[in-house]
């Protein structure tokens, strides 16, 4: 069991703490305001100058444009023995470096909302670290808490969080857009669910390439005609699915004969 300190109160610490608690002990958690109401589960809530000098594990949930900063401003506390982490996806274990101790990152590839509890066993995470000791004894922290760990190096982070991006943020802003047209036309958009599920859970036995089906997929002008039609007025929904259409059909050229 290790002694942890979580800096951050936002969405990913309060995920951390509850994942995390299952095996270790959660010392306490580094805030800019520890008056404020607290959402951890009875953990102290302490200020930066605070800080444990005494936790095997120090892990920064904070947003990605200040991890830099709070890394210097830590870095008197931090014994060298001792682990910093960030869980940034976009930032280089590097942005620690101001820091005297055993450096990595622990990135959890899942959307984290508060309040929204994930199953551990649906949260991968990537991890990275400055020497192969130190990247050993650290997928070996995350394996004690989530079965999925997976080592990325530091030039790769960056294209596995676009993909992230893209396959995360982006379905689901079609998601949204599908929800708003069907309250527009006062359909059911429930009856959707079952479609969005398979959509996924069949890329579990094929590949993308394999499973694409639809008007552009058949290169059906007259269907994808009649529902740009339906999509005047909704301007980014008509672009995006002009868009994506050509696309489908540059993948899946027509055969000649």
């Amino acid at each position: 069991m290790a002694k942890v300190c979580i800096i951050g109160t936002g969405n990913v610490s309060w995920h951390f703490e509850r994942l995390l608690s299952f095996r270790h002990e959660i010392v306490q958690i580094v805030t800019r305001s520890p008056d404020k109401k607290s959402s951890f589960n009875n953990i102290p809530l302490v200020s930066y100058d605070q800080i444990s000098r005494e936790c095997d594990m120090y892990i920064l949930c904070v947003s990605d444009d200040v991890i830099e900063q709070v890394a210097h401003q830590i870095s008197t506390f931090i014994a060298p023995t001792a682990f910093v982490v960030h869980t940034s996806g976009t930032k280089s274990v590097t942005t620690l470096k101001a820091i005297n101790a055993r450096l990595g990152v622990m990135w959890p590839i899942q959307s984290l909302r508060m309040h929204s509890l994930v199953d551990r066993n649906d949260i991968p995470f990537g991890i990275t670290s400055t020497t192969d000791n130190d990247l050993k004894d650290l997928v070996h922290f995350v394996e004690s808490v989530c079965p999925q760990v997976y080592k990325i190096e530091d030039h790769e982070k960056p294209h596995y969080h676009l993909m992230s991006v893209w396959l995360n943020n982006f379905i689901n802003h079609m998601i949204y857009y599908s929800e708003k047209y069907c309250e527009e036309h006062e359909l059911d958009s429930q009856i959707f669910g079952k479609l969005i599920k398979q959509t996924i859970l069949k890329h579990k036995h094929a590949n993308a390439f394999d499973t694409q089906t639809g008007p552009a997929r058949r290169h059906d002008q007259s269907t994808m005609d009649r529902h740009l039609e339906m999509l005047d007025g909704h301007e980014n929904m008509q672009a995006i699915y002009k868009l994506f259409s050509k696309s489908i059909m540059d993948t899946y050229p027509l055969k000649t004969k």
